[in-house]
C-alpha cells in the first residue's frame, strides 16, 4: 500500500476572498448596510404593490436580523405599508368617510391624514418598544388607543351631520392598528427559536390573521353606512380581547423567564453553542 498524504487545508486570507476567523466585524457597520440595502427595496416593492406587507416578510426579515434587530425592522417596513395606505385607502377608511357625506375624491383625500398619523406612530412605538425591552405593554397600548377610535365611531349617532367625531375616530384607529400589528406580527419571530419552528410559527399566525380579512368582507357592508355597528362592534371586541391576550401572554412568558432564571444564565448569542435546543432551552429568554 502506498503512503498515505495529508492535504493541508489553505490558509484563509483577504486576497483569497475570505476573512480569517479571528478577524474583527464591524456589526453596526455591517448592520447599517443591511438596512440600507434591504429595507428601502422592500418598502418600495410594497408601495408599488408588488408585494404584500405580511405574507412571509417577517419570515424574510428574520433571516438577515439578529433577535434583537428584528422588531424595529419589521416596524419600519410596517411604517411603509401605512404609506401605501395613504396612497391607497385600504382598510375601509374609504368607505366609512365617503358615508360621512364626503364625495368619492374627497373621501379619498381624507384617508391620507390618519395614515400619515399612523406612520409616526409605528415608528414612535417600534422605537420605544425597542428601548425599553417591552413588547406587551406596547401591543396592549397601541390596541387600546384603537379601541377608543372605535368607540367613537360607534358613540357617534348621526356621522352625516357630525362627521367631526367620526373622523376623529379613524386617526385613533389607524394610530393604534399599525403599531400593534407590526409588533404583533414580529413576537413570534423573536421569541420562537430555531429556524423551521420560527418560519412555522410565522405561517401559522400569518394564515390564522387572514381569516379577519375573510370576516372583513361581511363585517363593513356598503348598507350599513353610515354607522357601520356591525363592523365597528366587532373590531371593538378583537381589540379588547387582544389586551386580554397579549396581557396575559406577556405576564406568563415574564414568569416563565423568572423560573428558568433559577435554573441557567441566559445565553444571546445562541449561535455559539453546540448543544443549543431552541426556545425549549432554559438559558433562552422570552421577550415579553
Amino acid at each position: 500500500m502506498g503512503e498515505s498524504k495529508v492535504v493541508e487545508a489553505p490558509e484563509l486570507s483577504d486576497s483569497a476572498g475570505t476573512i480569517a476567523p479571528d478577524v474583527d466585524i464591524n456589526e453596526k457597520s455591517l448592520l447599517r448596510k443591511i438596512d440600507a440595502r434591504l429595507l428601502p427595496a422592500v418598502g418600495i416593492l410594497y408601495l408599488l404593490s408588488f408585494l404584500d406587507r405580511s405574507n412571509g416578510v417577517v419570515f424574510y426579515f428574520s433571516m438577515w436580523y439578529k433577535r434583537r434587530e428584528r422588531q424595529y425592522r419589521i416596524s419600519l417596513f410596517f411604517s411603509a405599508a401605512s404609506l401605501a395606505g395613504a396612497f391607497g385607502g385600504i382598510l375601509a377608511y374609504p368607505t366609512i368617510i365617503k358615508n360621512l357625506g364626503y364625495t368619492a375624491a374627497k373621501a379619498q383625500l381624507l384617508t391620507i391624514p390618519p395614515y400619515a398619523v399612523a406612520f409616526i406612530t409605528t415608528l414612535s412605538v417600534a422605537v420605544a418598544s425597542e428601548r425599553l425591552g417591552k413588547r406587551a405593554v406596547f401591543i396592549a397600548g397601541s390596541s387600546a388607543v384603537a379601541a377608543i377610535g372605535y368607540i367613537l365611531l360607534l358613540a357617534n349617532t348621526d356621522p352625516t351631520s357630525r362627521p367631526g367625531v367620526s373622523y376623529a375616530g379613524t386617526f385613533f384607529a389607524a394610530a393604534g392598528i399599525y403599531p400593534a400589528t407590526a409588533l404583533v406580527l414580529s413576537w413570534p419571530a423573536i421569541n420562537v427559536s430555531g429556524q423551521t419552528k420560527r418560519a412555522i410559527a410565522n405561517a401559522m399566525q400569518i394564515s390564522i390573521g387572514n381569516l379577519g380579512a375573510v370576516m372583513g368582507t361581511q363585517l363593513y357592508r356598503a348598507d350599513d353606512g353610515p354607522r357601520f355597528i356591525v363592523g365597528h362592534s366587532m373590531a371593538l371586541a378583537y381589540l379588547i380581547g387582544n389586551i386580554v391576550v397579549v396581557s396575559l401572554l406577556g405576564w406568563r412568558l415574564k414568569r416563565e423567564n423568572a423560573k428558568r432564571s433559577d435554573v441557567a444564565s441566559e445565553i444571546t448569542d445562541v449561535g455559539e453553542v453546540k448543544d443549543w435546543k431552541g426556545d425549549s432551552d432554559v438559558r433562552w429568554r422570552y421577550e415579553w
